[in-house]
């Protein structure tokens, strides 16, 4: 396995070019799984970084749910690793979905937030998937660890229903190319100043920039589980304080909604 490694101040990124998922290799660093991989990894912990891997290409990328993630050559695949003391997991993929959002919107791309992970591309008809985030805890010997995995189209839109950056990017008033180091690289030396905030103030912190940059907000949706079973259904009024979903249900009282999948009327046909 050729990697390369890249340091930055408060983190070691390790590029690679091919991995069957970065999700996946990270778990297996932290169950010890790999080796002297894993023995680095954990000497950089002790050194006080965390560590991100990179690869240009998945080969078995994962997204929500265990579901499918297309990553081919180019796209962003990227998995950061944090040693957590102490944290309030719940909202942390809500968290590190807006630092994407601010990441794009400082490159003048506008998106909106789906619960609970997706960035989603209005491309002038209907909305489009632009990336997702994962995050997942993981315990080893009394640690635990934080996963987050990124994962951007930049070069490819897999599915009918994605979209790409470089194509967005295209039709800026300045056009510009991008790549997934670049990404990389801006994740890497931001990720930290956001859990901060959230560890120090919570999801209240966040809440605005949730309910101002809600995909679907008013539009009648289906909150279904893992297997696809639907749960609830009603209208979609924003976020509670908890960051959670609120759904106004036929008799138009108010339900807080706290896991689960987002299905628009639309989709669901």
């Amino acid at each position: 396995m050729s990697i390369k490694i890249i340091e930055h101040t408060e983190c070691i990124l390790l590029d690679m070019d091919e991995v069957e998922s970065t999700q996946i290799l990270a778990r297996n660093i932290i169950n010890g799984k790999e080796g002297s991989l894993s023995t680095f990894v954990f000497d950089t912990f002790d050194a006080g970084k965390f560590v991100a891997i990179k690869a240009n290409r998945q080969t078995g990328g994962i997204g929500q749910y265990g579901r499918v993630w297309h990553s081919p050559s180019g796209d962003l695949s990227l998995t950061c690793i944090i040693p957590l003391q102490e944290c309030i997991v719940v909202n942390l993929t809500q968290v590190f979905t807006i630092l994407v959002y601010d990441m794009l919107s400082a490159l003048g791309i506008k998106t909106k937030i789906k619960w609970i992970n997706d960035l989603l591309y209005h491309d002038g008809a209907t909305y489009k998937k632009l990336g997702g985030i994962l995050c997942e805890i993981l315990e080893n010997d009394g640690q635990k660890f934080l996963l987050v995995g990124f994962g951007m189209n930049i070069v490819s839109n897999p599915i009918e229903t994605s979209v790409c950056l470089n194509d967005i990017l295209k039709i800026q008033k300045d056009p510009i190319s991008l790549d997934s180091m670049y990404l990389a690289n801006r994740i890497c030396q931001n990720i930290l100043y956001y859990l901060d905030n959230f560890q120090k103030h919570g999801i209240s912190f966040y809440i605005d920039k949730l309910n101002k940059n809600a995909a679907y907000l008013g539009e009648q949706v289906e909150i279904r589980d893992n297997s696809d079973l639907k749960l609830y259904e009603g209208k979609f009024v924003g976020y509670s304080n908890s960051g959670f979903l609120l759904i106004e249900n036929t008799d138009g009282n108010i339900i807080e909604i706290c896991k689960g999948r987002m299905v628009t009327t639309q989709e669901s046909n």
